[in-house]
């Protein structure tokens, strides 16, 4: 495992490389097991991730073998693939990339050097052939050139639309939605979330030209409130209770996006659903570095919230914590991201903001943040994140809150720290 690590790490250099060619080489010499597997494809710039946890778990309840490829992985270089929610071992692991590593390089000393993602990527199908039902695919990034973009789903799934990703995605929310809608197939239902008109116009354009039945939320399937409680309601009437314990509004409505993909799947008898069974599940539902509670007494919460639609959806849902006392962000994210406007939305909710850096090539550094640091009071710099969280946690009362956010990949480093902080204290070291 090591070795394939390091092997992998190696071939970050090769950047991110949009577009399909490789892919569509490196597939076709391993007999294509992409096209031997039922898929679910979902894209979308926030709420892809919850999303595809709400499918999985609600599929494997009913009595389905599942997998899920993900990115980025919290748990290492095998948490990108799932099986009924359990990570890849490390021996099919090792299996599976010795018998792509042929491949590999073979494309390589083609000058078709396949990226350490379209690597993973193609690892997942080997995978998934023979020993799941069905696949759920998260696309990386974008959709219409995303390396998951080689297969042909029974639906695809655009969760939300905003702006990110500019480099590579565009300025607008019309260009950006034009990439997201690149996963829609020819006569293949698209399901999609909350968005506006702007992207919704490409979304609608895209699937009337590829024939492809649209299900929009707000209009074919929607979230109602009867008797303080959530509902979903979908085609026909038809309605589902819904009760989950990840907070925010943004989750009802990834939920509501889950259940017009397993309704419409159901309806197609593609797969058996028992409705009844189906809320029990979605409550089960938790979903790493997604408004997730890791540490109560002080309380630490950390919340991906790695572009401004993220942040708006953060601070909606952290709402009720900020009227408590001493509540405080650790915030860390990387330079190509908006970074100015999301602390400045931070910052307009009068709670003590710490900005820090962790090691990766695209983190911000002290330097970056300078003119917010003499701008407002209430916004301080740490180089040591992990100093900070070891003293909150040593320091605090027992009501005090510390959320973390920012990005995807600080929060994921920062769960590791606290994960292995209290396996050495419960060891006594």
């Amino acid at each position: 495992m090591e070795a394939i690590i390091q092997y992998l790490q190696n071939r970050e250099s090769l950047g991110i490389k949009l577009g399909l060619e490789r892919m569509d080489l490196l597939l076709d010499r391993l007999n294509h097991p992409e096209k031997e597997i039922p898929m679910i494809h979902v894209a979308g710039t926030n709420g892809k991730g919850s999303t595809v946890h709400m499918l999985a778990n609600t599929l494997i309840a009913q009595g389905y073998k599942v997998g899920v490829f993900t990115s980025p992985s919290f748990y290492g270089i095998r948490g990108h693939v799932f099986r009924n929610n359990q990570i890849m071992d490390e021996k099919t692991f090792i299996q599976l990339m010795n018998e792509i590593l042929p491949v590999v390089n073979e494309l390589d000393r083609l000058g078709q050097k396949p990226t350490s993602f379209e690597i993973l990527t193609a690892l997942a199908f080997l995978f998934f052939k023979g020993r799941v039902d069905l696949a759920i695919v998260e696309a990386g990034m974008g959709g219409r050139f995303d390396t998951t973009n080689c297969i042909t789903p029974l639906i695809s799934v655009i969760t939300t639309i905003a702006i990110d990703h500019e480099q590579y995605l565009g300025n607008s929310l019309s260009e950006i939605s034009y990439h997201k809608a690149g996963i829609i197939k020819k006569n293949r239902p698209v399901v999609i979330g909350p968005m506006e008109e702007e992207a919704k116009k490409v979304i609608i354009k895209e699937a009337e030209e590829k024939n492809a039945k649209l299900f929009s939320f707000g209009e074919d399937f929607n979230i109602e409130i009867q008797d303080n409680r959530p509902y979903w309601i979908g085609p026909n009437g038809f309605s589902n209770e819904l009760t989950l314990q990840i907070e925010g509004k943004h989750q009802l409505q990834n939920a509501a996006v889950a259940l017009m993909v397993l309704y419409n799947l159901r309806e197609k008898n593609v797969i058996n659903i028992d409705w009844k069974r189906v809320n029990d599940s979605l409550y089960q539902v938790k979903i790493p570095g997604r408004f997730e509670m890791i540490k109560t007494h002080p309380n630490i919460i950390l919340d991906s919230a790695h572009n401004f639609a993220g942040i708006d959806a953060f601070i909606h849902t952290a709402k009720p914590y900020f009227k408590a006392n001493r509540q405080r962000v650790l915030f860390a994210g990387f330079k190509d991201k908006r970074l100015y406007e999301m602390i400045e939305r931070l910052q307009s909710e009068n709670i003590q903001i710490t900005l820090t850096t962790f090691e990766h090539t695209r983190a911000a550094k002290k330097d970056y943040y300078k003119e917010l640091l003499i701008k407002f009071d209430n916004i301080t710099f740490a180089d040591d994140w992990k100093k900070v969280i070891t003293t909150f946690i040593e320091q605090s009362s027992q009501s005090e809150t510390l959320f973390v956010t920012g990005s995807l990949h600080f929060t994921m480093v920062v769960r590791q720290f606290i994960t292995q902080y209290y396996q050495k204290k419960s060891n006594g070291k």
